[in-house]
């Protein structure tokens, strides 16, 4: 068995070469383990790892001969990856097994792997058909994930005999049901979440938004539709919240300020719809009563308590890591990732008792409290918190200039996928939802597309006008000298 996979590698290796890249944003959503290997990594993260190898093996040969330069945002990246270091050197993490006094430490790992997947997308370039293709692989790869655990979620008998191949599965419900009150009763099936989101981004930046909210463009209407029960089924305030904002924004790059003041009413009325039927022509699910409570309306009184009590449940989290110093021992320069032994201890019997304070006093001992800002404190201060922002705002506006750069080119829905998200993230990071020891990784990769669709711009070469008696010739895609074909 092991000599068939090395020879699939090998041939795989031989198919893509340099094309390997599109393994890490079609996997990316991919964050379980293929549990028959002996490796301790996600099935993205062994994707990023043999891209990485790949491209050293290229490199090596000279295949692939792109030295990007470094920007602003590259610059202020390795301070922030400075700063970690300094954090680690401070508070040195490592393993239970190895007898560590401190132990959680998998997110520098994780930074590690990201760095990877940067130096991988960096050095790539994609063609215009590449660029159309890699979004549809990517809802794909979400579609594969949900799709796994509806059937988990649906038959449960089927969930531990899939998890012993695949340990993504349910991996989202639990964590989730871990971050809600335990008595949340709503039925959220998060991994919909993932699958509503990028069916609804990719349809705004494929399409002109308002053609995707119109009936008459009905295969567009459709996949709005989808998009937007799948999104309601999870549950998820956030994620409606961050779609719609999405959406905003896709209107404001395609047709200016007042159409996006037109989206706003357009959005208001989807939202009107959904309240005056609730209630009155039909009860909706419960997840999608849960996500629409902060609204008025009708809601199951027992949907909106759930929700209200879990911004509760957050925000007493929230206070209490701020304003004592048991779980944050220095606010100004962090922690760093992981705990001691002892808190793994505390952890091992909270879980086990798995009160309401029993789960509060965990997230709070691990940092992921659901916010930001206070994670980013937990870990790396408030001076780190600081340098973060400057990342976020420099990818943004990085994000901006090259999605107005991709305009009137093939690449802009794949520029749009790429900028939207992270225009918004500021905003989202601080005020919506966050986690430092997740969202850094998600930067590093993020700054790395930002580079790989700058490449691909840079190869891109538009037809001139041909002679009057001949048809003006298709754009044609040049990859740049220094890329040399094996």
């Amino acid at each position: 068995m092991p000599v068939i996979g090395g020879i699939a590698v090998i041939a795989f290796f031989f198919i893509v070469r340099e094309k390997v890249w599109i393994l890490i944003p079609t996997t990316w959503m991919l964050n379980g383990k293929i549990t028959m290997l002996p490796l301790p990594f996600t099935v993205s993260q062994i994707c990023i790892l043999f891209a990485f190898g790949t491209f050293l093996l290229l490199k090596a040969l000279k295949v692939i001969r792109i030295k990007p330069k470094l920007g602003l945002a590259e610059v202020w990246m390795i301070a922030v990856l400075g700063y970690l270091v300094i954090t680690f050197i401070r508070n040195p993490v490592g393993v239970d097994a190895l007898g560590s006094a401190r132990v959680g430490g998998k997110p520098y790992a994780d930074v590690v792997i990201a760095c990877f997947a940067y130096w991988v997308l960096a050095r790539s370039v994609a063609s215009p058909k590449e660029s159309h293709l890699v979004p549809l692989l990517g809802v794909a790869g979400y579609s594969i994930h949900a799709s796994l655990n509806a059937i988990a979620y649906r038959f449960p008998f089927t969930a531990q005999p899939m998890a012993r191949l695949y340990s993504g599965i349910a991996a989202a419900d639990t964590a989730e049901g871990f971050a809600t009150l335990p008595t949340d009763g709503s039925s959220r099936q998060a991994h919909l979440q993932g699958i509503g989101t990028s069916l609804f981004s990719y349809a705004y930046c494929r399409w002109r938004p308002f053609t995707i909210i119109n009936p008459i463009f009905i295969g567009r209407f459709a996949v709005f539709l989808i998009a937007l029960f799948l999104i309601l089924l999870s549950g998820f305030r956030s994620a409606l919240t961050g779609t719609f904002l999405g959406f905003l924004m896709a209107t404001y790059l395609r047709s200016g300020l007042m159409s996006a003041i037109r989206a706003v009413v357009a959005v208001a009325f989807v939202l009107g719809v959904l309240i005056a039927v609730q209630g009155n022509l039909l009860e909706l699910p419960m997840p999608a009563q849960r996500t629409l409570s902060f609204l008025p309306g009708k809601w199951d009184y027992m949907a909106k308590r759930e929700a209200e009590g879990s911004t509760e449940w957050r925000t007493t989290m929230w206070k209490i890591m701020l304003t004592s110093d048991k779980y944050i021992q220095n606010k100004w320069l962090g922690d760093g990732f992981g705990f001691t032994k002892y808190q793994l201890e505390i952890m091992a019997e909270n879980q086990f008792m798995g009160s309401n304070a029993d789960q509060q006093e965990n997230l709070m001992i691990s940092g992921g409290v659901h916010s930001g800002p206070v994670s980013t404190i937990r870990f790396v201060g408030y001076v780190g918190l600081a340098m973060f922002l400057v990342l976020l705002v420099l990818a943004a506006r990085r994000s901006y200039q090259l999605v107005r750069r991709a305009e009137q080119t093939p690449y802009y829905t794949f520029a749009a996928l790429i900028a939207i998200p992270s225009i918004l993230f500021p905003f989202s990071f601080v005020f919506i939802f966050g986690a430092y020891e997740t969202d850094l990784p998600m930067v590093i990769v993020t700054i790395g597309m930002q580079k790989l669709l700058e490449n691909s711009l840079n190869a891109y070469k538009p037809a001139e006008k041909s002679p009057v008696n001949n048809p003006i010739e298709t754009p044609k895609f040049r990859r740049p000298p220094e890329f040399v074909p094996i």
